[in-house]
């Protein structure tokens, strides 16, 4: 039976996932601040703080692979730059429709942290604040289809997960694959 994992009352729909055995490979104080040097200084989210540091990297409600800092070649940063570079290249190659909720400059400064398995992305804009510590949360659609503001925080982005209506409204037919829960990523 899948573990339930303790999260504090701020991130209720995080408390609700269940966690395929004990996370392994979970960030520390020190990786975050290595990550955020590396992005020139900008502060990670808290929610995304408090889930690389309890779950770790893994597979979230059976769509989403959770980039978090790591030691070694698997980590947010590199996961984060490759997905960057490619980002650009589709912001230089004009293959973006920033429609509904983006534009190239913003598209530019976008920060990835996470990806399907059928190439969309997550990415906070560092210059839009959902909160003090927060960051709003932008899909991008497979195949640079889309760019669409989805959500204030991690939290907020599994209780969309978590809710069968809210996660068809905004995620189409993806939404049936996910599941309320973690899969922690198995040390290599």
């Amino acid at each position: 039976m899948p573990a339930k994992m303790t999260a504090p009352p701020r991130y209720p729909a995080l408390e609700r996932l269940e966690c395929d055995g004990k996370p392994r490979v979970v960030s520390d104080d020190g990786l975050l601040a290595r990550a955020e040097q590396a992005l020139g200084g900008v502060k990670l989210p808290a929610s995304y703080r408090f889930f690389a540091k309890t779950f770790g990297s893994g597979l979230l409600c059976n769509f989403w692979m959770i980039f978090v800092p790591l030691e070694g070649g698997d980590s947010f940063v590199e996961r984060r730059e490759g997905a960057a570079e490619m980002i650009a290249r589709g912001v230089e190659d004009g293959l973006f429709d920033y429609r509904p909720d983006g534009s190239k400059t913003m598209v530019e400064r976008l920060v990835p942290f996470a990806a399907s398995e059928n190439g969309d992305l997550l990415a906070w804009d560092p210059e839009d604040r959902s909160g003090s510590d927060e960051m709003r949360i932008f899909r991008i659609h497979t195949r640079f289809a889309a760019v669409r503001g989805i959500c204030a925080d991690l939290d907020e982005l599994v209780a969309i997960c978590l809710d069968e209506k809210r996660a068809e409204a905004t995620f189409g037919e993806a939404a049936r694959l996910f599941t309320p829960r973690f899969v922690p990523q198995r040390p290599a």
